[in-house]
């Protein structure tokens, strides 16, 4: 989930000449004094007084003995061979070169050669511990899972997997504190090393979950829980609903400031002229002009989040009229009402908070039209498999800067900050090896701000 931060910097000229001062005044004392007799004696040790060394060693030290803390957190268990593995948060990579960095400057001077060169090396760490580590790690895992399909008798099925943690992924490199993770799995499934590579993901699922069946209320009830267990942070404003097919088109900073630079929720609502959805036992307390639809998948800041936890008044009835048909109705080609489509939309409606709301989604989803599909299977978006997910269909995506809405004869032109912009930062639904292919061929995160210019 996303969180608002602000961040603060300050100058100080001042403080660095009274640090230089003090610099000098702790090398006299740490000098012995200089006699004829001792002209001739040995110099002091090198290791002793050497700073940006030992912060070095201390900094690399120090995140490796805290990785066995982050793994008790997120996986509630101790593993000490984190202790001596690489990859994984803390870095130790960044954070040896960062304070190597930092000693210097303050022993030299940010001025000084050795602080330039300090500098250079740390961002060529960091930049292939996120870049070429990382995407060796993801070859590894890709031939991992080839050797584990091997028969018996094939000469490399007994070889030494490779190591796949090797690098760091978008979310490592991100801010920790600007976002956190909750998922919504079936009951009794546990997300640990043994269900999923990524350990942001361990240990994420919620406590309690229910048995969610596409069409139903159940839907809804997953995303309450969803919600409430995010609002239990107070640091999190913005909330992004997704789900395990969608994939990020852009890194973690864009993404962040893009939500974060609107104070409205994004949530795809429109008046819904269809038959066969809205329910007339419904308007006792919904009344038809309130009905709205959308994509269920949303973006809402914290005041929306938590009508959609407290609501005790809307949820009651959709539970009650909006559910699937029955086979007979089915077989008569009639449409369902399907809550997940509906039900923020007109929650939202029935507070009157609809001009609070940007009314298009962050999610693209595309919709199969073709008449020779069979018509239940028009309900559902198409499922990109790996040989559809080529570079040039994300950029395709990227640039999409508008949206046309036949049923409500609008069309949106996608703004932040009154600046035009690509509409979505998402994309679904995307099958595990599209998203594998996405991530090897780097179609992901490159964010070009004429890429959304109107033509």
């Amino acid at each position: 989930m996303m969180d608002e931060v602000m961040t603060t910097a300050d100058a100080a000229t001042l403080g660095r000449a009274a640090l230089s001062m003090a610099q000098t005044a702790s090398s006299a004392l740490l000098t012995p004094p200089t006699h004829p007799s001792d002209s001739s004696s040995p110099p002091s040790p090198l290791l002793p007084s050497n700073l940006p060394l030992i912060t070095a060693f201390l900094a690399f030290a120090l995140a490796q003995f805290l990785k066995l803390f982050t793994t008790w957190f997120k996986e509630k268990r101790w593993d000490s061979k984190r202790m001596v593995d690489s990859g994984g948060m803390p870095s130790s990579h960044s954070a040896t070169v960062t304070a190597l960095a930092m000693a210097i400057g303050l022993q030299d001077g940010t001025g000084s050669p050795a602080f330039a060169i300090a500098v250079i090396l740390a961002c060529i760490v960091m930049y292939d511990a996120s870049g070429i580590r990382l995407h060796a790690g993801r070859q590894a895992e890709l031939l991992n899972q080839i050797v584990c399909e091997f028969p018996p008798e094939h000469p490399l099925s007994s070889i030494r997997p490779l190591r796949e943690l090797l690098g760091h992924t978008p979310f490592q490199n991100a801010d920790a504190d600007k976002f956190s993770v909750h998922v919504h799995s079936e009951p009794g499934f546990v997300l640990n090393e043994t269900t999923t590579d990524s350990e942001f993901f361990h240990g994420r699922q919620l406590n309690k979950s229910v048995q969610v069946v596409w069409g139903e209320p159940t839907m809804i009830e997953a995303e309450k829980l969803l919600l409430e267990a995010a609002l239990h942070d107070p640091a999190n404003q913005r909330f992004v609903l997704l789900s395990d097919s969608c994939v990020p088109l852009y890194d973690f900073s864009y993404t962040y400031s893009y939500i974060m630079s609107s104070p409205k929720s994004f949530v795809d609502s429109f008046v819904d002229e269809s038959t066969g959805r809205y329910d007339p036992d419904m308007s006792a307390t919904i009344p038809r002009s309130k009905w709205r639809k959308g994509s269920q998948w949303v973006t809402l800041v914290r005041k929306h989040a938590e009508l959609v936890v407290n609501d005790n008044f809307v949820y009651p009835i959709f539970k009650k009229y909006c559910k699937e048909l029955n086979f007979l109705f089915q077989k008569r080609k009639l449409t369902n009402c399907i809550p997940d489509e509906h039900y923020v939309q007109t929650l939202l409606t029935m507070n009157e908070v609809e001009h609070e709301v940007e009314r298009r989604t962050l999610t693209y989803t595309l919709w199969d039209s073709s008449p020779a599909k069979d018509w239940r299977q028009m309900w559902h978006p198409v499922t990109f498999k790996q040989p559809d997910a080529a570079p040039h269909k994300i950029k395709e995506i990227k640039g999409i800067n508008h949206v046309h809405y036949e049923s409500g004869h609008r069309t949106e032109w996608c703004r932040v900050a009154n600046v035009y912009s690509s509409c979505f930062l998402f994309a679904r639904k995307f099958s595990q090896g599209a998203a594998l292919r996405l991530l090897n061929d780097g179609a992901l995160g490159f964010h070009d701000p004429e890429a959304a210019l109107p033509a």
